[in-house]
């Protein structure tokens, strides 16, 4: 879904008011093959959440928490989930009812396609022109869903993530990366400046308490 002319130039020049900081362009990450983590996830799919690691320094992706909502031999896509913008829905989605605009902002789906929109749903089944993601969560790119939906909560990004091919799998490899499945609730939790330092704690407890138990080191005798 694109903005109207008039609409991107508004947008555009709210970013470059500072009402999103600015992020640098990500660097080229090549094909690193090696073994997977001990007792870590690294099966990126659509309906999986990235965590990004501690040490990810990226500005495009440092502390963020991306759904995955495609996945595929073309490559990956996704949605960072915690960086809304100060930018009014209203300012973008000029024609939308106010009652569904009110209090609401757009997010920042990721530094890829910032002219597009995407619209992540919370509802039980997908309305036509939407595609599932994860239990309660679907994905639509056009605006006409949420006729179908007039109730269910909704969330509006610009920008998205993307992998090449084999990509994302190597940062998963490196460690940039934590995979968890996605909840609805995470994806539409009402303070999304938390969901990171919840998750990061969340993943890095699941990891450790998933390692396989290896031999513990002798002690050393005391002299």
């Amino acid at each position: 879904m694109m903005f109207p002319p008039a609409v991107r130039r508004a947008f555009l020049l709210g970013l470059l008011a500072a009402l999103v900081p600015a992020r640098g362009p990500a660097a080229a990450v090549p094909w690193l093959p090696g073994p997977p983590l001990p007792g870590r996830d690294t099966r990126p799919s659509a309906g999986k959440l990235l965590v990004a690691a501690r040490q990810l320094a990226d500005p495009n992706f440092s502390e963020t928490v991306v759904l995955l909502v495609k996945h595929g031999p073309r490559g990956t896509m996704g949605l960072v989930l915690n960086r809304p913008t100060r930018v009014p829905l209203a300012r973008v989605l000029p024609k939308l009812p106010p009652a569904r605009t009110k209090a609401r902002t757009v997010f920042l789906g990721g530094p890829v396609a910032r002219n597009s929109l995407f619209l992540l749903l919370r509802v039980h089944a997908p309305p036509g022109g939407a595609d599932p993601v994860c239990p309660g969560v679907a994905l639509g790119t056009r605006l006409a869903v949420l006729d179908a939906v007039p109730a269910a909560p909704f969330r509006i990004y610009a920008g998205c993530a993307s992998w090449a091919p084999g990509q994302l799998l190597a940062e998963i490899r490196r460690g940039d990366w934590y995979l968890l499945p996605a909840r609805a609730a995470d994806v539409f939790d009402p303070a999304p400046e938390h969901l990171w330092p919840r998750l990061i704690q969340r993943a890095t407890t699941t990891w450790v308490l998933s390692r396989p138990a290896g031999p513990r080191p002798a002690l050393l005798p005391l002299p």
